[in-house]
């Protein structure tokens, strides 16, 4: 039944003021939500995400469960509820039933959690998170005492609502940047191995992006930094045999140097 002819049946049985059934929670989000369209209504803003949330709890077991989870999402952003927005708009992409609206569910969810980390226009759900990083960290250089910091957990949803959006769609436009940022968002925690992993996974499907020479500029005097010369040889080495990567002979011979000096450390 359309919502349209939901909501007709339902005030025919207003009118008639017997043998109805009591609105299911869908019913009465579906209603609440019409009316926050049509008057602009918070109270009943506020009450069809809540009667979404009723209906969502029975799910997997109700029906529309994916149009639930998407109609929340998308009423919780309205309410600058960004976190339960971006949980509802992944439980979407978990269960939609096409690729293209797994790929928006998506997308959705990385919109919500940019603007739960403040994150600034076009951001990582469009082109590219921020400008180009410093070369090290100017307000705290690397150091061979450096730990990994803490990721608060929206940090750890963003990044993993970038992998997914990556694995959902194969065409995403910008998807080097994409992977670039997560990375570079771990390196900014110092966790300096997952995004060393990352970096590299990068490399080897686009060696030619200007990405791929920042993290050669980045990573390594990183490593010379925190005196993590095992690191410098496995990285270093990478890039020096990485085919495609736009290393002229000067900076072809320097990070063959920077090699050597590690491995005899």
């Amino acid at each position: 039944m359309t919502r349209q002819l939901l909501i007709a049946a339902l005030a025919g049985c207003a009118a008639l003021a017997t043998g109805c059934p009591p609105p299911s929670a869908l019913d009465r989000a579906y209603t609440l939500h019409t009316t926050w369209l049509d008057a602009g209504d918070r109270d009943a803003l506020e009450q069809a995400a809540a009667a979404y949330g009723e209906h969502v709890a029975g799910c997997p077991g109700t029906e529309n469960c994916f149009e639930a989870f998407r109609r929340m999402g998308d009423l919780l952003v309205e309410l600058g509820r960004h976190q339960e927005a971006a949980q509802a708009y992944r439980r979407a992409a978990e269960i939609a039933p096409t690729v293209d609206e797994a790929v928006s569910s998506a997308r959705a969810q990385v919109g919500a959690l940019e603007a739960w980390l403040g994150v600034p226009p076009q951001g990582l759900g469009t082109t590219r998170w921020n400008a180009g990083p410093p070369l090290i960290d100017s307000e705290r250089p690397p150091t061979p005492a450096d730990q990994p910091q803490h990721i608060s957990p929206p940090e750890r949803m963003l990044i993993e609502a970038a992998d997914l959006l990556l694995d959902l769609d194969p065409s995403l436009h910008d998807r080097t940047g994409m992977r670039y940022q997560t990375a570079f968002l771990l390196y900014q925690r110092r966790h300096y191995d997952e995004a060393s992993d990352r970096w590299r996974q990068m490399a080897e499907v686009d060696p030619g992006a200007a990405e791929t020479m920042s993290v050669v500029r980045i990573l390594l005097p990183t490593h010379h930094a925190r005196e993590a010369w095992d690191d410098l040889v496995r990285d270093g080495t990478f890039f020096l045999e990485l085919s495609g990567l736009p290393l002229d002979d000067t900076e072809r011979a320097n990070l063959q140097t920077m090699i050597e000096e590690a491995r005899a450390r």
